[in-house]
């Protein structure tokens, strides 16, 4: 997801902005903006992290919450491009406190 948006050289420390989408509902979804950044990069491979965070609005049963939204990943290829590993995790909290926090994460590794 971040490097199939980046265009530019992807030396360490370069950092470029995305948006991902995520899933605020059942079936709401919501693109918050991210700032990825090449976090290191040498004869093995690359790493990539992003964090970001957006506020947003989720319905749930005939009620309208505002949320805050935070959104942590990472990314790892190996030195001929392939995706090795990667982790996505989202945070909501309702921008009034009151509901409860929401939380999702995905992990995936090569076999």
């Amino acid at each position: 997801m971040l490097l199939s948006q980046h265009t530019g050289p992807t030396r360490a420390g370069a950092t470029w902005q995305v948006q991902i989408p995520v899933r605020i509902s059942p079936d709401s979804w919501q693109t918050v903006p991210v700032t990825a950044e090449v976090a290191s990069r040498n004869r093995s491979g690359v790493s990539l992290v992003g964090h970001g965070q957006g506020e947003g609005s989720l319905f749930f049963h005939g009620y309208t919450f505002g949320v805050d939204v935070t959104v942590q990943m990472s990314e790892a290829f190996n030195a001929r491009g392939r995706l090795q590993d990667a982790e996505f995790k989202v945070d909501e909290t309702t921008a009034d406190g009151k509901g409860p926090p929401i939380s999702y994460n995905w992990h995936f590794t090569a076999r």
